[in-house]
């Protein structure tokens, strides 16, 4: 069977509910044509695609295979398949807003977004929050994500607390909030067949 067959397959009798993909590991760019049959299963069902977004930065893997403007391009070849871009592109948090802004089955999670520094620790998360908020008017699509077992999951939620909003930032506390208590549901929720028996 074929690839497209096998993932079909896994999603009618396992039930499997979502795909993982890393373009970097992988070693295969994330809007490379040969993945479109995978992603059209996915699409089939309207179920979400996870993939690595942004610079990985470790060697020896190449970071060109995931830079965040190729997502653009599957998103708009798949306008109903759940994109989630994991590490919400990473250092490239201006594009990232740009997705969101412009592609509505477009998510982000906020996993390793973590300063370098002690000092610089919740910065990441807040730059991430100040250009989505201020470019595509809402971060209710920011999700959690911890990268577990990389990073702990209270370590994650620690970097979000530091990640307060500072005067003219275009995102609040209660924004900060639903990225940890509600954004993520309101996800499972436009998906109903997370919980269903999906039908092609």
């Amino acid at each position: 069977p074929t690839a497209p067959d096998q993932l079909r397959r896994c999603v009618e009798d396992p039930g499997f509910r979502g795909l993982k993909v890393h373009g970097s590991i992988h070693r295969m760019a994330v809007d490379d044509e040969r993945m479109y049959p995978l992603f059209a299963v996915m699409q089939s069902f309207r179920l979400p695609v996870l993939m690595h977004s942004g610079g990985m930065g470790v060697r020896p893997y190449g970071d060109d295979f995931t830079r965040v403007h190729r997502f653009d391009a599957v998103a708009n070849a798949f306008p109903d398949m759940p994109l989630i871009l994991g590490h919400a592109g990473r250092m490239d948090h201006a594009m990232t807003a740009e997705l969101l802004r412009k592609h509505p089955q477009v998510y982000a999670d906020i996993s390793s977004n973590i300063g370098r520094t002690k000092a610089a620790a919740g910065w990441p998360i807040r730059e991430l929050m100040a250009n989505v908020a201020g470019w595509a008017g809402s971060t209710e699509r920011i999700l959690f994500g911890s990268d577990f077992p990389l990073y702990d999951q209270g370590v994650t939620i620690a970097e979000l607390d530091a990640a307060a909003p500072r005067s003219g930032d275009p995102f609040t506390q209660g924004d900060l909030r639903a990225v940890l208590e509600s954004n993520g549901e309101t996800f499972l929720d436009r998906i109903p067949s997370i919980f269903t028996t999906p039908s092609a």
